[in-house]
C-alpha cells in the first residue's frame, strides 16, 4: 500500500482562486485610537520578574498537590460508601444515604490550606480577568463579595502574562484595556502593572505552581512577597486610557491621527472580473430555478 502524503497549503486562505491575475493593492485605513498595546518591558526585567514570581511561589506546588490528593481521597470515600449501601440491599442508594455519605466525607473544590499566602495569588486568564473587571467597577477598596470572587479580596497589583507562549495571542488581547481601565478610574488609589513574560515562562510558572498550565498570574497589593517586585516595576510603564482620565484643565490634548496601510489584492483586469462575477451569479440563479419546488401538504 502506497503512502499518502498529506497536502500542505502554504496560502493564508484555502479557498479556491478565481484564476485571474491579481496585483497587490494598499488601502489606507484609520487606526483605532481606543486600542491599547502591551507595555514595552526590557527583556532583563521580564526575566527578573519571572524569577521573582517563581521565588514567591515557593511551596505552592506542594500545596496544590496535597489539595488534589485530599480531594481524590474524599471523593473515593464517598464512592465507597455509595457502593456499600448498594451492595447491602442490592438496590441503588437512596438520596438520603448519599446525602449522609456526603455529610460524613464532604467534597470541597478547594480545601482549606494552612498557608494564607496562597490567597494573594490568582492563576489563569479567567480568574485574572474577573479580578480586573471587579477592580475597574470598584476601584476604591476591596472587592465586594460575589459568586465569582471571594469577599474582601484585595485588588491586584501586578499582572504577569505569558504572551510569547499563548496561541492565539487574542486570548489575552483584552488585558491591556482592562488594566488601563483600572489605572484610569477616577477613584482609583492603587495602580496595576502589566508585564509580559519571556518565552517558556508558562511551563516554568506551571511547574512552580503545581498546575498544568499558567498563562496569566496576578498578585495583590497586600501580599508580603510584593516588596521584591517594587524595584523591578520602576522601569515598567503604566498603561492608562487618556479618554477615561478626568480632565485636569479646560483643554484636553487630542490623539494624533494615525493612518495604517492595509495590504490586499485586486484583479488586474477589473472588467473581466466583473463579467466573471455576473456570469457566476446568473449560473447560480439558473441552477436554483431548476430545483424542484417543495410541496406543502395541508391536512
Amino acid at each position: 500500500m502506497t503512502e499518502r502524503v498529506a497536502r500542505t497549503h502554504t496560502n493564508k486562505s484555502n479557498r479556491a482562486k478565481d484564476g485571474l491575475e491579481r496585483k497587490a493593492v494598499y488601502k489606507s485605513v484609520l487606526d483605532n485610537p481606543f486600542q491599547l498595546g502591551w507595555p514595552s518591558v526590557p527583556e532583563n526585567v521580564q526575566n527578573a520578574v519571572l524569577a521573582s514570581i517563581i521565588s514567591a511561589l515557593d511551596g505552592v506546588a506542594d500545596m496544590h498537590h496535597a489539595a488534589r490528593k485530599e480531594s481524590r481521597k474524599r471523593k473515593r470515600a464517598v464512592d465507597d460508601d455509595a457502593k456499600r449501601v448498594k451492595l447491602g440491599d442490592g438496590k441503588e442508594p437512596e438520596p438520603e444515604h448519599t446525602a449522609q455519605a456526603m455529610d460524613i466525607c464532604p467534597v470541597t473544590a478547594v480545601p482549606e490550606t494552612p498557608n494564607k499566602s496562597l490567597s494573594h495569588f490568582s492563576f489563569g486568564i479567567n480568574k485574572v480577568t474577573k479580578l480586573l473587571e471587579q477592580h475597574a467597577q470598584h476601584p476604591g477598596g476591596t472587592l465586594p463579595s460575589s459568586d465569582q470572587v471571594s469577599p474582601n479580596t484585595s485588588l491586584p497589583k501586578l499582572v504577569a502574562v505569558c504572551l510569547a507562549d499563548i496561541n492565539p495571542p487574542g486570548l489575552v488581547a483584552h488585558l491591556p484595556n482592562l488594566v488601563a481601565a483600572c489605572n484610569s478610574a477616577r477613584a482609583c488609589t492603587s495602580r496595576v502593572w502589566l508585564v509580559q513574560l519571556p518565552k517558556g515562562a508558562e511551563e516554568s510558572l506551571a511547574a512552580a505552581a503545581g498546575l498544568r498550565r499558567v498563562a496569566a498570574f496576578a498578585i495583590d497589593q497586600s501580599a508580603p512577597q510584593f516588596d521584591a517586585f517594587r524595584s523591578l516595576l520602576e522601569s515598567v510603564p503604566l498603561i492608562t486610557a487618556s479618554w477615561l482620565n478626568p480632565s485636569v484643565g479646560p483643554e484636553r490634548a487630542l490623539i494624533p491621527t494615525h493612518i495604517k496601510q492595509l495590504k490586499t489584492s485586486a484583479p488586474r483586469d477589473m472588467r473581466a472580473a466583473k463579467e466573471a462575477r455576473a456570469q457566476g451569479k446568473a449560473a447560480a440563479k439558473r441552477k436554483k430555478s431548476k430545483l424542484p419546488k417543495p410541496v406543502i401538504i395541508t391536512a
